[in-house]
């Protein structure tokens, strides 16, 4: 049995190394996470508990998370713990915490269409369900979740319709099937990675049954109307083109140019514009690549072409990907070729 003064030691350590973790010490986080010394299983699970904690308050991004968990799931594969005691792994561990809170959220939903919930429960569901799916999967991508998981997953989700209180069943929330939508952007492309070369049946009969699905609950009706509102269709529909073009994202192509002022040829302003690689022009702001306001170019070329920021890419002149630290300082790090 685990003493308290132990636990504590492990919750003080843990978790002030959780505190302190950001994109710049990762390396150093696992480190010390994997340094923390655990004698029994149930230290283990604390650790986890704690991790796990984590995900579900959705202060630390899942990319961190997920690197972390799949560092420390290689080195607890097979704990042992003290003689006598069933051996168990972090990523067991793990993803029977997400099953059981999955299956809470779930139930808060059910209990939405009954009336005895309230919109701030719901939102407070809604921000540990996105977590819970962005963390699930960075773990498919690390290759922690298996694929049957995933399928279980995206059944729970939207793949049936759920029981109200008077016998009858309508389809799925809103709030779920926009986190399904959000969390299969996320994992599609991995999902339609080919393995060995060639992509295996099983993953393409598993997506397209997603997507079935998906138009199935686009053209939902209840009482002579659409089941859900013009954004979870957007989000939607999103998904279904995204997967139409096997989830690679739009890439667009990013150009400065200068555009003549009518009162005086000889001088110009300069612009950037976005082209599809068709080369027809999709996009187009005022300065150059330098000053511009990056996030307002991305957004006309968004609403223009019809898809979410997250499905689109963007190339400077050089061919090198604009990555998210760009648009959070809503500039470009920068210099033209001279």
């Amino acid at each position: 049995m685990m003493v308290r003064t132990r636990r504590h030691k492990i919750e003080s350590e843990v978790g002030s190394l959780l505190q302190e973790v950001n994109s710049s010490n990762v390396e150093s986080t696992i480190d010390r996470l994997g340094g923390i010394q655990l004698c029994l299983v149930q230290e283990l699970e604390l650790m986890g508990q704690l991790i796990f904690e984590q995900v579900c308050a959705a202060q630390i991004p899942c990319e961190i998370l997920g690197d972390i968990e799949f560092a420390l799931c290689e080195r607890y594969a097979n704990f042992e713990g003290a003689p006598g005691e069933k051996p168990s792994g972090l990523r067991t561990i793990l993803l029977r915490s997400c099953q059981t809170e999955f299956d809470n959220c779930l139930a808060v939903y059910d209990q939405k269409r009954n009336k005895k919930k309230s919109r701030a429960r719901i939102e407070s569901c809604n921000l540990k369900m996105s977590a819970l799916a962005a963390f699930l999967g960075r773990l498919f991508k690390h290759g922690l979740l298996p694929l049957l998981v995933v399928h279980d997953i995206a059944r729970e989700m939207v793949g049936r319709d759920r029981k109200t209180s008077k016998n009858s069943t309508k389809p799925p929330c809103g709030d779920v099937v926009s986190i399904f939508c959000e969390w299969l952007e996320m994992i599609g492309q991995k999902l339609y990675t080919p393995s060995d070369g060639q992509l295996e049946p099983h993953r393409v009969r598993i997506v397209d049954e997603f997507s079935k699905r998906l138009r199935e609950l686009l053209g939902s009706t209840m009482l002579g109307q659409t089941s859900y509102s013009l954004e979870v269709q957007s989000r939607i529909q999103d998904v279904l083109s995204l997967h139409e073009r096997d989830w690679v994202p739009l890439v667009v192509q990013l150009e400065e140019a200068m555009v003549e002022d009518g009162c005086c040829p000889s001088t110009g302003k300069p612009v950037v514009r976005a082209r599809y690689m068709s080369g027809e022009e999709c996009g187009c702001v005022s300065g150059s690549l330098a000053d511009t306001s990056i996030t307002l170019l991305r957004r006309q070329v968004s609403e223009r072409s019809h898809v979410r920021d997250c499905n689109l890419r963007m190339l400077l002149p050089s061919g090198v990907a604009l990555n998210a630290q760009d648009f959070q300082a809503d500039r470009v790090r920068y210099s033209a070729p001279c």
